[in-house]
């Protein structure tokens, strides 16, 4: 793992000055010894092997685990329950087939930005296949989920924009750098939003940034927060990044009685599609906005076509009956999950999703919590203040679809073995409550 110097917080100045507390906590981790999520990892190969043709030719290609993996080169191997690779499509070999394909018909970079050069056919046919999953006009896809949602919030320029206080930071970075006038709003109260957008309505016509499954919490957006903003006549933005392809219906979202005309959507194929990229779905005129105006995409070296042929192959493997197979075993591994950590007495939140945060209060518990994990073979990722608020430090638990029975099994033996430890002994109590 790349090791971290000597580092003087004095050095951060200016809007720096947010950076501070993450990189002095970055320092203090690793000289705990507990900083291991920058270690590198490798896949587990399977016992057999999967052929792809590759330029007319069959080759043999590994099967990898979706699930297990090696750390820093060891011999040990642990079960991942901190990956967004929710349907495991990133080990499919048909992507892989896909992605070799378009390195040689492309090579392995585009050399300018898409504006420029970077335009190749593997990018013109994921942007029509991302609008057609999306029900949408048309779509642009950019090299980052983070830089989709970047150049979404800097088109805003001054205008009003009502985001939920648990919008992904890279929305706000976004809204920050275009100037928009934002207001935070409760999360997921419609109540709340209702009273902010009769003030924001005197400044023009605001638009309503929302997540259809929050990164953090594991909740889905409310379904009368989008009916609010869809009564004021509010411009709707969804960032969608977390539900692409994992969950049901057009771009992985669906509420009852909101009409999704109109609504601007921001989706990713770095999670369940288990490529990499975003992309921003829409109207014609909306998307040739960006295409026009988005810094991030006119200033960007655009995505390799490997990248998109890959990203590509997902949109197709898991929108069919593969998917369909994978989504719905998705599902019963996280119901198994949540039902069970809530019996043992943990605070999993208001999680009805593949997301489970195990809310544990503090940064010393939390750090213990992946020590514990990590001694009985399981990878999860702690989440520490500034990520989320202070007292509300949490072990954030991403299932897969591929998670077998017993790898389930052991992530649930340890949290019960580790009770004592994590809760208290007032774990009882809590769970009868």
């Amino acid at each position: 793992m790349t090791q971290i110097g000597a580092f003087d917080p004095a050095l951060l100045t200016g809007p720096h000055m947010r950076a501070e507390g993450v990189v002095t906590l970055a320092r203090d981790l690793q000289c705990a010894g507990l900083f291991f999520w920058l270690s590198p990892r490798r896949r587990v190969r399977l016992g057999t092997a999967s052929e792809v043709e590759v330029g007319g030719t069959r080759l043999p290609v590994p099967d990898l685990s979706a699930t297990r993996v090696t750390v820093d080169g060891g011999q040990r191997e642990y079960v991942a329950f901190d990956s967004a690779d929710y349907l495991g499509a990133s080990v499919s070999p048909r992507l892989v087939e896909a992605a070799m394909n378009a390195l040689l018909d492309a090579g392995a970079g585009t050399g300018g930005s898409r504006l420029v050069c970077g335009t190749t056919a593997s990018h013109e046919q994921l942007e029509v296949a991302i609008a057609e999953y999306e029900h949408a006009d048309a779509s642009l896809f950019f090299g980052a989920g983070y830089d989709a949602n970047v150049a979404v919030g800097m088109m805003h320029g001054g205008a009003p924009v009502l985001a939920d206080e648990l919008l992904h930071a890279s929305a706000i970075d976004g809204c920050r750098a275009g100037r928009a006038a934002v207001e935070v709003f409760r999360h997921n109260d419609a109540e709340d939003l209702e009273e902010r957008l009769h003030e924001a309505e005197r400044c023009g016509r605001p638009s309503v940034w929302v997540e259809s499954v929050y990164s953090m919490s594991g909740d889905e957006v409310a379904p009368r927060v989008l009916r609010v903003a869809q009564r004021h006549g509010a411009s709707i933005i969804v960032d969608a990044a977390h539900s692409t392809l994992a969950g049901e219906g057009p771009g992985g979202w669906q509420v009852d009685g909101v009409d999704r005309t109109g609504i601007t959507v921001v989706g990713t194929t770095s999670k369940a599609a288990g490529a990499a990229g975003g992309y921003v779905a829409g109207s014609r005129g909306c998307v040739a906005a960006y295409m026009l105006a988005a810094r991030p995409f006119w200033f960007s070296t655009s995505p390799p076509a490997s990248t998109c042929a890959a990203a590509h192959a997902a949109l197709r493997l898991m929108s069919g009956p593969d998917g369909d197979v994978r989504r719905r075993r998705l599902r019963t591994n996280a119901a198994r999950v949540r039902d069970e950590l809530r019996e043992m007495g943990y605070d999993i939140g208001s999680s009805t999703t593949y997301i489970i945060p195990v809310i544990l209060g503090d940064t010393a518990t939390t750090l213990r919590a992946t020590a514990l994990l990590r001694a009985r073979g399981i990878l999860a990722g702690g989440v520490l203040a500034p990520a989320v608020p202070r007292g509300q430090e949490r072990i954030r638990l991403c299932v897969s679809s591929e998670h077998t029975a017993g790898e389930i099994d052991q992530l649930l033996d340890a949290f019960r073995d580790s009770r004592d430890a994590l809760l208290g002994p007032h774990c009882a109590d809590r769970r009868e409550s």
